[in-house]
């Protein structure tokens, strides 16, 4: 069963279509963006800016590399954060609070951790969340690239370092380069895998996917950040899924639109698509 059978907010199938969409929208917003713009509400907090904070973030960032590590940058960059997440939730609201809450969940490439800071306080302060990184030195982003375990750019001292900051304390930190890049597919099964910005953007999904499924089972809700021109492979067609776009209203970058691809396994009675 595919296709799309659920009343959510999904990105036109067109790709020219969703372009001109996304351009005229943008043009729109910009004229009223001092009114609509407003500030994220803080949920996730960054830490006071430090020599290897600052480091952390211009790899996992590069935008940021002309900033200076002062405390300007320590707000920009919560902001930056918190609208992150705020983008997320407008899209995947629907189904965070239409699945059963899950116990296990698995971010691939959490960065500092802003996701499972959201994620914890938001929805799922029972979960037990597992981040998969691992420290890197040079940023090798490729858009649908191939995998390659240079490209991890994370540094999970600092993680466990902004994790902590939050008060967040449910978690595990799996490094990946202690595991050759691979999920432990024997593992038990997550209820909710996701990955923002990193796998099914940076890395192709298809690279990944039998070790997603291998540790999923067939009501797993997962999803992934898609470029604006993401088309699916035929296997992951061939799965229930559905894309989903977000534009957010909040500052820094009012009108900013992400896109998401959810599936899971098997067709589920919480969530038919």
């Amino acid at each position: 069963m595919t296709g799309i059978t659920v009343h959510l907010h999904c990105a036109p199938r067109s790709v020219l279509f969703r372009k001109l969409s996304r351009n005229i929208r943008w043009v729109l917003l910009q004229q009223f963006s001092r009114w609509i713009a407003r500030e994220p509400e803080i949920i996730v907090r960054v830490p006071p800016i430090d020599g290897s904070l600052a480091s952390a973030i211009k790899l996992i960032s590069p935008g940021m590399g002309g900033l200076p590590p002062d405390e300007g940058f320590r707000r920009y960059w919560e902001r930056d954060q918190n609208c992150g997440c705020w983008a997320e939730d407008a899209a995947l609201a629907p189904l965070l609070t239409a699945m059963p809450s899950p116990r296990r969940i698995l971010e691939m490439g959490p960065g500092l951790g802003r996701s499972a800071v959201f994620f914890s306080r938001r929805y799922f302060p029972k979960a037990d969340f597992d981040l998969f990184d691992a420290t890197g030195q040079d940023t090798k982003y490729a858009l649908l690239g191939e995998r390659n375990n240079k490209s991890f750019c994370g540094n999970l001292a600092i993680l466990r370092r902004c994790l902590e900051f939050n008060e967040v304390y449910n978690y595990r930190i799996i490094d990946a380069s202690a595991t050759d890049g691979h999920l432990d597919t024997a593992a038990r099964k997550y209820d909710f895998i996701y990955s923002f910005w990193a796998i099914g953007f940076h890395w192709s999904l298809d690279h990944w996917l039998d070790e997603i499924l291998a540790v999923s089972h067939d009501n797993t809700l997962c999803v992934f950040t898609v470029p604006n021109h993401y088309q699916p492979s035929q296997r992951v067609a061939s799965l229930p899924h559905v894309l989903l776009e977000a534009s957010s209203r909040l500052l820094p970058n009012p009108g900013g639109t992400a896109y998401f691809l959810v599936f899971t396994p098997k067709p589920t009675s919480w969530l038919p698509l």
